[in-house]
């Protein structure tokens, strides 16, 4: 039984998690050049206080089709007497600002109009989704590579220190517990009977990713690596395939 061209769960998800691992770790790069960024001018911008004296209306783009969002144009004069204006890079709805709202800002004294309002959530919350975001995709990566490593485990025991059995084919299935992108895999399904206890084991290949069923002669025989302490614990070899 020769299964040609096939991608397993294990290559799957080394493809899915390689993915969002680089993604994360993208995202986590450039969440500390932001920080970064935003440390420099915080350290070495002016103090002072300026008048919204205008709110923009923006649109904003979502998910979910977007909506507008309302930015301050504030006006402040610098140290020396210079006039300065600026909007807002944070848009919200509703606007926590109204046109007269005196706000503490921060400049820089080199470039007057890069200047951000001197609160928490301007200089800092936009800086904290991206690496928030990246820490979730390297975590789903992490979690995956630690699955893996524990079922590599299992299975290189299971057929070092198992009891192999033949397996006796009964059906190829989809797998619709596993969707991706609309598809499922297939799965080599077997049965064995323990001539010891006389109960009858059903036995799983690992998901075969592939458009078309697996070919299976009906009278082929699986090997099946069994923990003999465990019988439900197995795993089916599938090197020859």
């Amino acid at each position: 039984m020769v299964i040609k061209n096939y991608m397993n769960t294990n290559k799957f998800l080394i493809l899915f998690s390689s993915i969002f691992g680089f993604v994360g770790i993208v995202m986590l790069v450039g969440g500390f050049l932001m920080y970064q960024n935003t440390a420099v001018f915080v350290a070495t911008a002016v103090h002072t206080q300026g008048t919204v004296v205008d709110i923009s209306r923006v649109w904003s783009s979502s998910s979910s089709g977007g909506s507008y969002v309302y930015r301050p144009i504030i006006e402040f004069k610098t140290k020396e007497g210079a006039d300065g204006k600026f909007e807002s890079t944070n848009g919200r709805n509703p606007s926590p600002f109204a046109k007269g709202d005196v706000v503490e800002i921060l400049y820089d004294p080199q470039n007057p109009d890069k200047a951000e309002i001197d609160s928490f959530g301007e200089l800092w919350v936009g800086n904290l989704i991206l690496p928030g975001l990246g820490i979730i995709f390297f975590g789903v990566a992490l979690g995956i590579w630690i699955f893996m490593w524990r079922s590599k485990k299992i299975k290189s025991w299971l057929k070092s220190q198992g009891q192999l059995v033949q397996a006796t084919f009964v059906r190829v299935e989809e797998n619709r517990s596993v969707n991706m992108a609309g598809r499922s895999p297939w799965r080599v399904v077997g049965v064995w009977k323990d001539s010891s206890s006389g109960i009858e084991y059903e036995y799983k290949s690992e998901d075969i990713w592939t458009t078309m069923p697996p070919t299976v002669p009906p009278a082929a025989t699986l090997p099946v690596y069994i923990d003999p302490q465990n019988p439900k614990r197995h795993v089916m070899d599938m090197s020859g395939w």
